[in-house]
């Protein structure tokens, strides 16, 4: 087998190509991730895959292999992953603020933990890492520390940078091609701390199944996939939000309503993003209780939603309540304080 065959055989039009079986999937997502294809083969590769489509057995082959050349030191994360929320966040935003940011503390602090991980340099777009670096979350810090801040606060955020560097090349690469390649769907199936609950934001519907099926795959115990607000982990809030949902070890649609929460629609023009530094300020705003209820709906929202999908709580309802309390309680924001007064030990100024 050589991967000029692999290219040749997904790369025949849409009429004539075909689809990997679990041999070639692996030999090609090896050659990738080993750096063993020239840049000629790569791009090929990445191209042809996009126009056929890739199978949900392809996606849990490459999935897999990807996730077994993870950094090494991720095993020291020590996390029960029953308790624990992965919450990948690669899209980056053009025009909505990063409402996860807030709602990842809120859940935090409510007694889940919870794993975001994402790409700090989205092309064209903001992203979460850069509005936590105006939060005091330091770019630059070490992966053991990001490791240690977990393992003290139940919360974490991961540079794919320092996870998986070469996955972090295959991103950037877009910037050359000018298209998403099959790795901007990879990199959301990461899952670093190994958790069992997740949460998936896709751009297009068509995609919950295959996505449902590759992470179920991989082993998540719940999972709900749906149609993230640009494209991000994160669900919108003009009604009712449609996706996939993994429980129980099967798949089904699910169609979770903000309404009997008390929660009212919100116009995207209420959200939109500004800068950066208006951003971060907004997380604080809303952790410390002084912003509108537009984006601080917007956040327990989200949050309900992770707490419900990790079963801390059973129901949307419940899951409501516990992050009204994080919020109100002042535990979200002592814990955005921690984030604060330790970055500089934690990076070692």
């Amino acid at each position: 087998m050589t991967f000029q065959e692999i290219i040749a055989k997904i790369g025949k039009g849409q009429k004539g190509a075909r689809d990997l079986n679990r041999e070639e999937a692996a030999f090609a997502v090896t050659r990738l991730l080993e750096n063993k294809a020239s840049p000629y083969q790569v791009g090929a590769f990445l191209i042809a895959l996009r126009i056929k489509e890739e199978t949900p057995e392809e996606l849990l082959i490459f999935a897999q292999h990807c996730q077994k050349s993870l950094h090494p030191l991720l095993s020291q994360l020590k996390t029960d992953p029953s308790e624990t929320l992965d919450l990948p966040c690669y899209a980056g935003k053009k025009s909505t603020f990063h409402a996860g940011i807030a709602a990842s503390i809120v859940m935090a602090a409510a007694g889940l933990k919870v794993v975001s991980h994402g790409d700090p340099t989205p092309p064209g777009r903001t992203s979460k890492s850069m509005v936590l670096a105006h939060l005091g979350w330091e770019p630059r810090l070490p992966l053991k520390q990001r490791i240690d801040f977990f393992r003290e606060t139940g919360w974490t955020y991961l540079d794919i940078s320092q996870i998986h560097p070469h996955i972090k090349g295959f991103l950037d690469s877009r910037n050359e091609i000018g298209l998403r390649s099959v790795f901007h769907t990879l990199a959301r199936f990461l899952n670093p701390a190994g958790a069992a609950n997740q949460i998936i934001g896709v751009s297009h519907p068509k995609s919950f199944h295959k996505i449902g099926e590759a992470v179920q795959g991989l082993g998540a115990s719940r999972a709900l996939v749906i149609r993230g607000l640009e494209g991000e982990s994160e669900a919108p809030l003009p009604g009712p939000v449609e996706g996939v949902l993994l429980s129980q070890g099967s798949l089904s649609k699910i169609q979770l309503d903000p309404a009997p929460l008390g929660l009212t629609p919100v116009r995207r023009s209420e959200i939109e993003i500004r800068d950066v530094p208006s951003e971060a300020r907004t997380v604080e705003k809303i952790l410390d209780g002084s912003e509108g209820k537009d984006k601080t709906g917007l956040v327990l929202w989200n949050a309900s939603i992770g707490l419900y999908v990790s079963e801390k709580a059973k129901t949307l309802e419940k899951g409501y309540q516990l992050a009204k309390e994080s919020l109100e309680s002042g535990k979200a924001l002592n814990l955005l304080k921690k984030i604060q007064k330790t970055i500089d030990h934690l990076s070692g100024e």
